[in-house]
């Protein structure tokens, strides 16, 4: 299962990449560059489709807006991924905020270049949008489940997104703070702390510098898989 996950997003953000570059080398004119600081906004739910954006670098998180009035995170999303294809296929609005969690540099496709790579990289389209599916299914499996299932869930899905090949003492970036987990979990921050203690007990994990140090992500996948 981890592997898999893994290949997939490698291979996926790799043919991104490739993707990107090819047409940007030719055309950089229609790659107009957007900047943007922590905290603010690439797209807000319920928005006007206005394009899709190619993440340079960068981290954000895709969220929704509750009746409640909190947020609810769906997933993060990082360098090498588009964002707004889903968007793009007969639907007028974004389904989702994507707030940076860190400084970001984006590039707004063009309606011409979007076409071409539809054109010429027919399978573009059903990656983008299945890489949301497979994640939304996921989400949907834990939902109902216990909040600690969902909280090693998600720390396993970043893990694998920012470790890499690499299984043990994965250091997760700083902006995954228990507040972020608590969101992608649906619970509280106080119960994340709650289990991240659980794991460290165990020494599953570890936190330091405001670092979660995944110590063993087989141990931890076992906990849930």
């Amino acid at each position: 299962m981890l592997n898999g996950i893994y290949d997939s997003n490698r291979r996926r953000c790799k043919n991104n990449e490739q993707i990107f570059n090819q047409f940007f080398t030719s055309y950089p004119s229609n790659f107009p560059k957007k900047e943007l600081k922590k905290g603010e906004h690439l797209v807000l739910e319920d928005e006007t489709f206005k394009g899709v954006f190619f993440i340079k670098q960068g981290i954000a998180i895709k969220e929704v807006l509750l009746k409640s009035g909190k947020t609810q995170g769906i997933r993060l999303t990082t360098k090498n991924e588009f964002v707004g294809v889903l968007a793009s296929v007969n639907v007028e609005t974004y389904p989702y905020n994507v707030r940076c969690l860190t400084d970001m540099e984006c590039y707004k496709l063009s309606e011409e270049m979007l076409h071409q790579i539809l054109m010429i990289y027919p399978m573009f389209l059903y990656e983008a949008l299945q890489a949301d599916s497979y994640t939304n299914y996921h989400k949907m499996k834990f939902s109902t489940g216990k909040v600690k299932e969902r909280i090693i869930y998600n720390i396993v899905e970043l893990a694998v997104c920012f470790g890499g090949t690499n299984a043990q003492n994965i250091m997760l970036p700083k902006v995954i703070t228990q507040e972020i987990l608590a969101s992608l979990s649906s619970t509280t921050r106080e119960y994340v702390a709650k289990i991240l203690a659980s794991l460290k007990s165990h020494s599953i994990l570890d936190t330091k510098q405001r670092h979660i140090i995944v110590h063993d992500l087989h141990k931890l996948q076992a906990l849930i898989y």
